[in-house]
Order: C-alpha cells, then sequence, then structure tokens
C-alpha cells in the first residue's frame, strides 16, 4: 500500500463526497504526499496520485465515512494496481 494509486476522482467515486470537501481532506492541515501521474499521448495536465494507507487516515475520522466507502477505495486501489501489473 505504499503506491501512489488513487486519484481525487477515485477517492470522490468512492466516498461519494464532492471535489471541495476530497480537496480540503488532502490538503488541510498539510497537503497529503503525491506523484503525478504520466501524461498520455496528447499531454495535458497530470493527475496528482495519492497512497490509500493516507487518504483512509484522514477519511476515517469523518461521520459519513462508511464501511462501505472504504471497501470501495480499497477496491479501485486494487484496480489500479492490477493496471500497473499489466503493463
Amino acid at each position: 500500500m505504499t503506491s501512489f494509486t488513487l486519484s481525487v476522482d477515485d477517492v470522490r467515486l468512492g466516498t461519494g463526497w464532492g471535489h471541495h470537501r476530497i480537496r480540503t481532506i488532502l490538503t488541510t492541515p498539510y497537503c497529503l504526499p503525491f506523484e503525478k501521474a504520466d501524461a498520455g499521448p496528447t499531454g495535458g495536465a497530470k493527475k496528482r496520485l495519492f497512497r490509500l494507507d493516507d487518504i483512509l487516515v484522514r477519511c476515517r475520522h469523518k461521520p459519513s465515512f462508511t464501511e462501505q466507502s472504504e471497501q470501495n477505495l480499497i477496491r479501485a486501489d486494487q484496480q489500479k494496481r492490477f493496471k500497473k501489473e499489466q503493463i
């Protein structure tokens, strides 16, 4: 669980929270460590990728974070890892 796999969109879809709430969680009280994803063939913006462990620590203290949300994040992390292994 030390690789950077989850983007802001993955966290948003996994928890059902809005973009601004996710951004606040990831940057307050300090920004979580992240890596930039590789740019696609046409370039463009690179996504910030976060570690699952860091995200879970920040989200677990929120009252609306449920067991289902945690399972969704773990599943998304596993899918991303599987894709990396395929490449």
